[in-house]
């Protein structure tokens, strides 16, 4: 029994010195095992370096082994029976279950155990305090020292419940991976192997508590023991250092060792350290070539001696081996990375598996180095477990528990059916999906039941298909809605084999094995072996459930969060698919073979070194008062950073060669970011080292790929050649995809993009009129969309495209309801001869109150009496319409005017001669509407005529909108309602007395006595005042308000002088003037629809004032505009003062 140590910097070559060593010995003493102790993701790693030296390139007497395999081995030997080991994924359920409930008894722990990630930190510190040794007594000591800190005291007693609870569950059935150690512990010192073994650790930078337990029984029991240790060249491993030191931990295991040899008397053999001769061979055999070899050689010793050491000496020659480099973006940085790695290969003679990639945070560069190294055909693997919580199978599980629990709600069985495991196709998905979506189908029962609702668009005869589409659906479910557990009870045990016979009913292990085949045959081997593992992971998952709470009955919700918590821990381990192969991983986990160049990708602050503030259940100050008390648990913040100070260390002086340096400007998001301080640091070291940017260096010919893969290169040289800059290296790589006839297509795509400009389109008169004059009657709103984008008419009315209808109000669904509700109250009253303007307020309410309810009954699939919500929504409708109607009946009292028509419509049946535009010979447009109130005063001669509509949103009168067309309904209605009465009074002179837009609203107006009633109806009043034009002859001004104010109570831009006549300021104009309005609003329609009859179906939007017509264009995403490129833009209109309007008139007469 002995204990010896080999000391060796990180550039020496140390573990191949030890491979050569034991290899040596190996042969000399077959009958001894010599078992080579290393972390667990370095054991491959280790094997082919012991191989590859090996003379007979075999492993013979020498074994591999991490610590949990030495378990393993032991336990195989002494035929131990062995409790089921639980893993994480098994600790992370029964931590939820225990939690529940055990949750009255905590007090600190008690409302954090619902959020996101609790049960994870919860799992993370149980598993620290068995990685420990961390016992029950050791916790409750813990508590009763604790007095002076009552959060950390309440935080400890609540891990102690959960801690005794856990340990409960777990019966001596199970041991927890940690413990594994613990059980090896009482039986190494009965195993024959141990005791014919030579150990020899390396790759270690430290040990835990329960590990060096495990050492200590092997420096007494093994034949002896070899620990390998890095060390600073001509540092005094013995001498004791502090803990903020570069080799700290490495003077940490020596010492500790030491002592245990010390304590048990075990021989201490002489300590070993890397000859020069061996260094210097083994620098030469794999160290750089070629004519800058010796000064690489140089610059990689420099940096080994001086990084991280205080004070340190200045390299001041020229710098051959490092590179900092900084990109935009991680995807910029990984670009730049592809294309030397590329170069490397091509020009250098590199293979693949001469060059690393060393990152801080694998979560954020992981899926960019994937799509990108796959896209560019590299053979690469990332050195990380593959959490499978996001898979689509997990995915499936999650949403169709979903589906049971939360009774069918949308989202999820929306989610369930866009799962590519489920059977149904993604058109039928679609399909289905827009049928709830617009019927508000919610809920079990709903689905259960046949569908008979239908919606705009929707024809009666495809229900009959979608109800047998939902049969297809429910069959599968109807395997976890209908199961009956044997026992009467809902235990994990029927819940969770229930949950497999629906993945068996929809064949979910032969659809993976399908995908993992897909998957191999286009030399995705990493996503092969992923798919090929999942189904087992899941059900090994289901496994456990039943072992560990099998006869426990549960919830479906209950059994949901369970299943949930055990996804989120499940993982595959991958290993290399081929031998030449890129390796990429993080700074803390990945061990590197030899590596030429090693690119150290994400130099930034807060990622390498990684942030280290661990928050978590014990914060760093809480772990510094356990350590206090002799305790030790994982390390803090602090000593994290001085960690990764080593692993920095180990990671520059890696590559023979080149070190690359990378770091990111900015995030995915496009936030600033700073590097890291070790940029810094290497430029002190290396002042003559010069920062160059990443964009600047990535050069198109040199990305080259696969010719697939390659377009985007080819991209950047026409955007270059765009952009007016002297390039030429793109246009042989054009001339290459031109002749090649396969890629014929894609490259006109290409071009076509390249060179994209819009150029105003049109369509045959003749598809035009079979588009738009089916019927030869034209909605006036039709023709204001015209005029606002002539495209935008185009896919609403000659493709017919709308919006997918939503079982919810929208804006237009309130006015809809608003219209109505009116008109069935003028309706109302009309049938029951009464005067509407008389009624009492009881009286009006009540009617109004009876409209809108019997509107809400049959509108929209009755929506409005779906839901608590829509129900309160007819109380504000009721409100609202109250206050519309109150509010006419107040200007009616003002005015001499009489309702003369009520949600009037016309069309071309009512020979109104005015509304018949011909546009050429044989076709004639004839418009239509429906207005909502026609008001009129008469006397002798004349009948004055004003138009009211509607308006339950914010538009307000402008004329300048008037004259481009874009509100040209008033006018128009203005034009209609003078012809009509016209007819009625044909001995008459009709006149034009205004046209007004009403807001219906219910206006919330200040007030400085709020007691004052009075006061606030009249404030109120001003609010609903109407908005228009109208006509200032002052007998008219009289008809529409006596009320004998400066300022009208009843038309908004209405102010009267003294003699009558309305002043400057007012919206008027004289009955010429209202009448060469209207003539033009014709004359606009006409225009309007002989381009519409021409095919104008151009994008040109429309920009007034701040709006324009693309802000609410229900078809945005469909036409593309874009003002920044060539061919696009707004048709920017003026404003026109009143008086310019005028004279425009005159000129257009």
């Amino acid at each position: 029994m002995a204990l010896q140590f080999i000391f060796g910097n990180s550039i020496c070559g140390k573990s191949e010195y030890v491979y050569k060593v034991i290899i040596e010995q190996a042969q000399k003493h077959p009958d001894w095992n010599y078992l080579f102790l290393v972390p667990e993701q370095a054991t491959l790693m280790t094997q082919k370096g012991l191989v590859d030296q090996h003379p007979r390139h075999a492993l013979g007497n020498i074994d591999v082994l991490s610590f949990q395999r030495l378990a393993y081995r032991i336990f195989d030997e002494l035929c131990v029976p062995m409790l089921n080991i639980l893993d994480d994924t098994g600790k992370a359920m029964i931590l939820r279950k225990v939690a529940e409930e055990k949750k009255s008894e905590m007090n600190a722990f008690r409302k954090n155990l619902s959020q996101n990630g609790f049960i994870q930190e919860l799992k993370s510190m149980i598993s620290e305090l068995y990685q420990y040794g961390i016992k029950e007594e050791q916790l409750g000591s813990l508590i009763c020292q604790m007095s002076r800190h009552p959060l950390l005291q309440l935080k400890l007693q609540d891990l102690s419940v959960i801690h005794a609870a856990f340990q409960k569950k777990l019966q001596n059935e199970y041991i927890t991976a940690e413990e594994q150690l613990m059980v090896l512990c009482n039986h190494i010192g009965r195993s024959e192997i141990i005791k014919n073994s030579v150990i020899l650790l390396d790759e270690f930078t430290g040990f835990t508590p329960i590990q060096y337990q495990v050492l200590e029984l092997l420096l007494i029991h093994a034949r002896h023991v070899v620990c390998s240790v890095t060390v600073g060249s001509g540092m005094d491993p013995y001498q004791k250092i502090a803990s903020h030191e570069l080799f700290y931990m490495s003077h940490l295991i020596v010492e500790k060792l030491r002592e245990m040899a010390i304590k048990n008397h075990i021989s201490y053999g002489k300590d070993k350290e890397i000859p020069k001769t061996w260094e210097r061979s083994y620098q030469k055999n794999n160290g750089a070539k070629g004519k800058y070899a010796n000064v690489i050689q140089a610059e990689m010793q420099h940096m080994e001696q001086q990084i991280f050491r205080y004070p340190n000496i200045q390299w001041k020659k020229e710098v051959q081996r490092h590179w900092i480099y900084s990109a935009k973006n991680p995807e910029q940085e990984v670009q730049f990375v592809l294309q030397e790695i590329l170069r490397l290969v091509r020009e250098e003679g590199y293979q693949y598996r001469e060059i690393g990639i060393v990152t801080g945070d694998l979560n954020i560069y992981e899926p960019i180095l994937t799509y990108q190294f796959t896209k560019a055909g590299i053979p690469f693997f990332i050195d990380q477990k593959k959490n499978l919580s996001r898979h689509p199978l997990a995915e499936l599980v999650r949403s169709v528990i979903a589906v049971i629990s939360h009774r069918f709600s949308y989202e999820a069985i929306v989610s369930y059916l866009r799962n590519p495991f489920v059977p149904v196709e993604r058109e039928v998905v679609d399909e289905i999906e827009n049928y709830i979506v617009a019927t508000g189908i919610r809920g079990k029962k709903a689905w259960e039941a046949e569908w008979t609702r239908v919606y705009r668009g929707l024809p009666k005869e495809n229900l009959k298909r979608l109800n047998e589409i939902r049969e297809t659906i429910l069959a599968p479910l109807r395997i976890l809605m209908d199961a009956k557990p044997e026992e009467g009870k809902w235990t994990v045990r029927e819940r969770s084999k229930a949950l497999f016979y629906f993945m068996d009913s929809i064949q979910i292990e032969k659809q993976l094995d399908e995908m993992a085949r897909q998957f191999g045959e286009i030399g995705e081997f990493h996503r092969q072996k992923e798919y090929e593992q999942t189904y087992k992971k899941v059900l090994d998952l289901l496994d456990q459930m039943v072992e560990l709470m099998g006869e426990e009955e549960v919830s479906v919700e209950e059994y949901g969060e369970i299943l949930d918590s055990g996804l989120q821990d499940i993982q595959v381990g991958l290993i290399p698919a081929t031998l030449d192969r890129l390796l990429a991983g993080d700074l803390m986990r990945t061990r590197l073979g030899k590596v030429r160049t090693l690119f150290v990708i994400g130099v930034n602050d807060g990622l390498l070194p990684a942030n280290t503030e661990k928050g978590g259940i014990l914060s760093d100050s809480d772990r510094e008062l356990i350590r206090n008390m002799d305790v030790e648990l994982a390390p803090t913040a602090k000593e994290d950073a001085f960690t990764q100070k080593f692993y920095m260390y180990l990671m520059l002086t890696k590559p023979t060669e080149m070190l690359y340096l990378c770091y990111s400007r900015l995030d995915r998001e496009g936030k600033a970011i700073r590097p890291s301080y070790l940029i810094s640091t290497v430029k002190r070291l290396f002042p003559n080292l010069k920062e160059e940017i990443a964009e600047q260096k990535i050069s198109g010919i040199q990305s080259l790929q696969k010719p697939e893969n390659s377009f985007g290169v080819l991209i950047q040289g026409l955007h270059q050649y765009l952009n007016g800059e002297e390039c030429t290296w793109w246009e042989e790589l054009y001339s290459w995809y031109r002749r090649n006839p396969s890629y014929e297509k894609k490259m006109e795509q290409i071009l076509d993009a390249a060179f994209y400009g819009y150029k105003k389109e049109m369509i045959s008169k003749t598809i035009a009129k079979r588009l738009f004059w089916e019927t030869p009657m034209n909605h006036v709103t039709r023709l204001e969309m015209f005029a606002s984008c002539a495209y935008a008419h185009f896919l609403a009315y000659g493709l017919n495209l709308e919006p997918r209808v939503q079982y919810q109000l929208a804006a237009v669904d309130y006015g809809n309801i608003f219209h109505r509700s009116i008109e069935y109250f003028f309706g109302k009253v009309k049938e029951k001869q009464l005067d509407w303007t008389q009624l009492n307020v009881s009286q009006r309410i009540q009617t109004v109150n009876e409209c809108v309810q019997e509107v809400a009954k049959d509108y929209g699939n009755t929506i409005l009496q779906s839901s608590a919500r829509n129900q309160y929504l007819v109380q504000r409708l009721q409100r609202m319409t109250d206050r519309t109607v109150w509010a006419l009946a107040e200007q009616w009292k003002d005015g001499n005017f009489e309702q003369s028509l009520s949600e009037a419509g016309f069309t071309s049946s009512d020979e109104l001669e005015g509304m018949k535009l011909p546009l050429e010979e044989g076709v004639t447009m004839a418009l239509q509407g429906r207005i909502d109130r026609v008001d009129v005063a008469e006397d002798e001669e004349n009948v004055y005529v004003k138009v009211i509509d509607y308006k339950s949103g914010s538009t307000d009168f402008d004329l300048t909108k008037i004259y481009h067309g874009l509100q040209l309904q008033l006018i128009i209605y203005l034009e209609a309602a003078l012809e009509m009465e016209k007819k009625k009074h044909p001995d008459k002179t009709i006149v034009p007395a205004g046209i007004y837009y009403y807001h219906i609203k219910d206006p919330i107006v200040e007030q400085d006595n709020p007691e004052d009633k009075q006061a606030v109806q009249k404030a109120v009043k001003r609010e609903l005042r109407m908005d228009g034009l109208t006509n200032s002859d002052p007998e008219i001004l009289d008809r529409i308000d006596h009320s004998g104010n400066k300022k009208s109570e009843i038309v908004k831009n209405l102010e009267r002088r003294e003699d009558g006549k309305a002043t400057s300021r007012s919206m008027v104009a004289d009955c010429n003037q209202m009448k060469q309005l209207c003539q033009f609003g014709l004359k606009k329609a006409t225009q309007l629809g002989k381009e519409m009859l021409s095919g104008n179906i151009a994008i040109n939007p429309y920009e007034y004032k701040k709006t324009n017509s693309c802000e609410y264009c229900e078809f945005k995403s469909i036409c593309g505009f874009d003002s920044r490129l060539e061919g696009f833009g707004y048709r920017r209109l003026q404003k026109m003062k009143p008086e310019e309007l005028w004279e425009a008139l005159k000129k257009n007469k």
